[in-house]
This record gives structure tokens, C-alpha cells and sequence, in this order.
């Protein structure tokens, strides 16, 4: 790993060539020119102080655990600044992107493919901020499910976003019993989305009053559609109730709906993965 050495660059005889801060000149005790770096201005001034201590906190987790670590690393070939690099005993490089403050799914699309198209490894570790919502744009899939990195009480927490997960059950309203009601009562006083749905099933020839007790659901779904679990069930039970249909048939049903985005999780399988646990709880 190459630290900030003061390499000059011919074009930009101002410009460090490694971090590309600016390179100033003074003379030295022994009277000869040296060369040093400008102070850092107040470019980083957004920077909360929790996030600033949180990342100190982070590199000294990463250096208890053996890797060499690098903060605020710019990426000559990506011409951006990483959070954090960590070299493993291995030569292998990881990016480490520690987010706090609120941030847009296209920034955090466009900043992970960078580093994706360099060939390397990003991983977002998130702040106590996000614990307390879904961080759909963080989501990762495993073979457990979803899940997201954290940093928190000054250990780094893999979260899986699961049935047990707090955030998911209260995301999801799962008594049929009420939930019937609420829909009954948005048909009785117009509603939206509720007017439109029942609209959009009349030409089906189907009344949302008449909806069967299967579509609403009683157990804790992989969150990701946009739209209540409900609706959703409801779509693909019309479309079974036509006869038996291929996995294709139903996954273009879903397709049509709106879903959350994910930088790390295409449409494809989020959709499926949701379907299958949908799938696999009405065989069930």
C-alpha cells in the first residue's frame, strides 16, 4: 500500500500525484526547498463528528484484525476518495465505504460500480442512524436472506433482515383480521389506493370485499415490494386461480409492481426471492 508521498506531477507541479492534494514549497532548517502538503481545507467540513470519530473507531477495529488500513484513500485510477482502504495479509484490496448521514440510492449505485468496475471488493458499513429504518439500498442476498453491515458499539454487526427482525414485522401488518378491516373501511370512505385497486379488479371481475383469507398473510415476508404484502398475494392468487401457471408466468405478474432498490441486488432476484418465500408459505 502506497501511503502520500510528495511525487510532483510535470503537468501539475502544485498537485501531489498520489492523494492530489496541493503541494506547497518552503525552506527547510538546512536551508534547502522542501516540499509539503497543504493543511486540508474545509472540503470534509460536512463531515459530522460522529462520523469522523466512527471511522477512527472503524480503522482501529480493522487494525486489531490484521489488515493494513488506509483513511481517506483517493483512487488515482477512479479519480474518487474511498472512506477507507484494508490490505489483507494476502495483498488483497477491499473498499470500505462508512455511511452515516442520509445519501441517495443513485450516489451509492454509481460510487459501488466504480469500484466494482476496478475489480474491487465494497463494502458499505453503515451508522447507528440506519438502524433504526430498512436500508434497502444497502441490502445484500445471502442464502439466510438479506442483510446489511453496521458499526456498532465498536464492533462491526452483520444484520440479517429476517422474520425475527423487528424492522420487518413492524413494516408489515400481518393480521388478517385486521387488515381486512382496513381494507373495508378504504373501500367505504374512497380511499386511495384502495379506490384504485378495486377500479382496477372490477375489470377482472373481482370485488376487493370478496378477498380470500389466503392473501392475507400471517407470516413475515422478505420485505421489498413497495406496495403491502396483500396486494401483491392477491395479484398472483388471481393469476393461479386461471389454472396452474410456470414460474415465469408469475414472476412477469411481480414484475409489474414497484419495488425497492438495492445496489448490490438486481430485480430479477429480489422478485424471485420474494416469490419463492411467497411460494413456499402457501405450500406450506
Amino acid at each position: 500500500m502506497r501511503r502520500h508521498r510528495i511525487r510532483i506531477d510535470a503537468k501539475q507541479p502544485d498537485e501531489c500525484f498520489w492523494c492530489h492534494r496541493v503541494v506547497l514549497q518552503r525552506r527547510g532548517v538546512n536551508g534547502k526547498m522542501v516540499n509539503y502538503h497543504k493543511a486540508q481545507t474545509n472540503k470534509h467540513a460536512t463531515e459530522s463528528v460522529e462520523h469522523q470519530q466512527g471511522k477512527q473507531m472503524l480503522a482501529n477495529y480493522f487494525k486489531q484484525k490484521h489488515y493494513h488500513v488506509e483513511i481517506e484513500q483517493y483512487l488515482p485510477q477512479l479519480k474518487q476518495r474511498a472512506d477507507m482502504v484494508l490490505m489483507s495479509k494476502q495483498g488483497q484490496l477491499t473498499v470500505i465505504e462508512y455511511q452515516c448521514a442520509r445519501i441517495s440510492y443513485a450516489a451509492v449505485v454509481r460510487r459501488t460500480q466504480c469500484y466494482q468496475q476496478a475489480n474491487l471488493h465494497v463494502h458499505w458499513i453503515l451508522g447507528g442512524n440506519y438502524l433504526r429504518q430498512l436500508p434497502y439500498a444497502f441490502l445484500k442476498l445471502s442464502k439466510n436472506g438479506l442483510y446489511a453491515y453496521f458499526f456498532h458499539e465498536e464492533k462491526v454487526e452483520k444484520i440479517t433482515y429476517d422474520a425475527e427482525n423487528k424492522y420487518v414485522w413492524r413494516h408489515q401488518n400481518i393480521c388478517p383480521r385486521h387488515l381486512r378491516r382496513q381494507i373495508i373501511r378504504g373501500l367505504k370512505y374512497g380511499k386511495t389506493p384502495y379506490r384504485q385497486i378495486q377500479s382496477d379488479l372490477y375489470q377482472a371481475g373481482f370485488n376487493l370485499n370478496a378477498i380470500p383469507d389466503c392473501c392475507l398473510p400471517t407470516v413475515y415476508l422478505t420485505p421489498g415490494p413497495k406496495i403491502p404484502y396483500w396486494y401483491v398475494l392477491l395479484q398472483l392468487w388471481l393469476t393461479l386461480s386461471r389454472g396452474p401457471q410456470s414460474l415465469v408466468v408469475l414472476e412477469h405478474v411481480v414484475t409489474q409492481m414497484p419495488w425497492h432498490k438495492s445496489a448490490f441486488i438486481t430485480d430479477t432476484d429480489w422478485r424471485r426471492r420474494c416469490l419463492m418465500d411467497v411460494l413456499q408459505w402457501w405450500t406450506a
